[in-house]
């Protein structure tokens, strides 16, 4: 799965080939099912079966997406992944920041994780379709 678009900041948002928001974002959930999906939670993307919400912070150095998806055996996991380089203290250093996911299973009715800066985004079926994922049932 590519996260080219967050390692390469020189992407300007208003190129017509630039990708969109719903692209890249969608790329970053699939990157951390992919990664969650190397745990002992014996899942994989295929096991998904929709994102309920989500919250991005999409920045030059270090990126952050965080979400929670729903399975397709009904569980629901918390996944925040972090990508990019984290800035020293020092100008002109930096460290190699690892492309991580942190997975934290969460109970059927449990209220999403606190979340302000960015805020979660409650309006997922745009999401969801771009993940080719079916609408939810009545």
């Amino acid at each position: 799965m590519s996260v080219l678009p967050l390692l390469q900041p020189d992407i300007d948002a208003l190129d017509a080939g630039a990708p969109d928001s719903y692209e890249i974002e969608a790329d970053l959930i699939l990157r951390a099912m992919e990664l969650a999906s190397e745990q002992p939670y014996g899942f994989g993307v295929e096991d998904l079966e929709r994102v309920e919400a989500y919250w991005s912070q999409l920045e030059a150095e270090l990126s952050f997406l965080g979400c929670v998806v729903s399975l397709t055996d009904g569980r629901r996991f918390h996944l925040l992944y972090i990508c990019g380089e984290e800035p020293e203290d020092e100008p002109g250093d930096s460290l190699p920041g690892p492309e991580t996911v942190q997975v934290t299973q969460m109970m059927t009715t449990e209220d999403l994780p606190p979340q302000e800066e960015p805020p979660w985004i409650h309006d997922v079926a745009d999401i969801n379709a771009w993940l080719r994922l079916p609408p939810p049932g009545p």
